[in-house]
């Protein structure tokens, strides 16, 4: 996993008028995606990529200048009972060498707290598709009230903003969990993951067996200051962590002599 590589990020703002995602890049993204993944092109086009929508396109590019990943998110309000719902849904797609996890979550966690400064009145709601358990895992970690979780009922006004999300954007509902949407891109080397690793992975696999077959579960995070402070200290505590190890497991690597 490429944790210590030097990777650089690039937030397109997506307004959809005069800022869409111009053609060079979406061919761009399409072939990266290619070498990665299998997908049908043109629903992948008009269903995550989406050039039109409201939102941002995050581009992670490595050392020599390539796309090492990238994460669409789209914006849009949904009413949800009396109260207008900001939902910015995210879908991540990344060469596996990398680990973009961190660096995509700390750009959304600005994006976030931006907002909610400027709009405190505002609620708002992270909805991103998570399509392998340890994605999953890390998502628990950064967020503690996410839904769905072990042992805890997902609410019916979750259920509902999913379902109304789930139409606004045409994704392919699942009839094994209401969270659940099909039809995405299939990694071509996907993760292979040990059932007795955690908990938290095993209860993922137990709504998403078919996560390498292009599924995916929506993951419904609300969002205040307080949430997004937590979040915050929570990731680059860490990523501080994660850091050292490494430079440890450096350190430690057998000495090769000329």
């Amino acid at each position: 996993m490429g944790y210590l590589s030097s990777i650089q990020a690039k937030t397109i703002p997506i307004d959809g008028n005069s800022n869409i995602i111009p053609k060079s890049l979406i061919h761009a993204l399409v072939e990266f995606t290619k070498q990665h993944y299998d997908f049908e092109q043109n629903s992948f086009i008009e269903q995550i990529l989406q050039p039109q929508q409201i939102g941002q396109l995050i581009l992670f590019y490595n050392k020599a200048k390539e796309i090492a990943g990238y994460t669409r998110v789209h914006q849009v309000h949904i009413q949800n009972g009396e109260n207008t719902v900001l939902i910015c849904s995210a879908y991540s797609c990344n060469n596996p060498i990398y680990n973009l996890n961190f660096a995509s979550a700390r750009l959304c966690l600005t994006e976030i707290m931006k907002y909610k400064l400027v709009h405190p009145e505002k609620e708002l709601v992270c909805i991103p598709c998570i399509t392998s358990p340890e994605k999953y895992l890390f998502l628990s970690r950064l967020h503690r009230n996410i839904s769905p979780k072990p042992q805890v009922l997902v609410p019916e006004t979750t259920l509902k903003l999913i379902h109304e999300l789930k139409r606004c954007y045409h994704w392919s509902s699942c009839a094994e969990h209401p969270m659940l949407i099909s039809g995405l891109p299939r990694a071509k080397h996907p993760s292979i993951t040990r059932l007795d690793e955690n908990p938290l992975i095993e209860y993922y696999l137990s709504l998403n067996p078919d996560y390498s077959a292009g599924k995916g579960l929506l993951v419904y995070m609300p969002f205040n200051i307080g949430s997004i402070s937590d979040s915050l200290k929570h990731l680059i505590t860490r990523q501080g962590l994660d850091l050292g190890q490494q430079l440890m497991n450096l350190n430690h690597l057998p000495n090769v002599s000329a």
